[in-house]
């Protein structure tokens, strides 16, 4: 749903690639080479909250001024369904990811992505890995 959408709720959804930063920037975005760690907690208790820090360095390349650059991001993970629909609401981003937003004047309410696995919901798929008790 909406994956050429560039405004609405929709433009909102993201694959997770690029160094599986959810924040909505091209920074960091590379043709050279990219090394990331995305790092995902539970918070005690039954909540579905999670929380999310992503941290990467990125090849040097005309966007980042042709410098390294050192990205990160953090936030809470809102996890309705385990790798089929999770939402993201940033709360620390790095100094050339704020510079970027602000650049694009991209709000907060812009900033807060989703996933949405469909392919999971298939219901051939459930019934073939449904497993009977024995």
């Amino acid at each position: 749903l909406g994956r050429t959408e560039t405004s609405g709720v929709f433009s909102q959804q993201f694959v997770e690639q690029d160094g599986g930063f959810k924040v909505l920037t091209y920074f960091g975005q590379t043709t050279q080479w990219l090394t990331a760690v995305n790092i995902k907690s539970s918070l005690p208790g039954l909540l579905p909250i999670r929380l999310y820090a992503d941290i990467g360095l990125t090849a040097p390349d005309a966007y980042a001024n042709n410098t390294q650059a050192l990205l990160y991001e953090g936030g809470i993970d809102l996890c309705i369904v385990k790798n089929m629909f999770e939402i993201y609401f940033p709360l620390v981003l790095c100094k050339d990811f704020k510079t970027d937003l602000k650049t694009n004047s991209i709000g907060y309410g812009e900033q807060i992505r989703f996933t949405l696995n469909l392919n999971l919901w298939n219901p051939f798929n459930f019934i073939k890995n449904f497993k009977t008790s024995d």
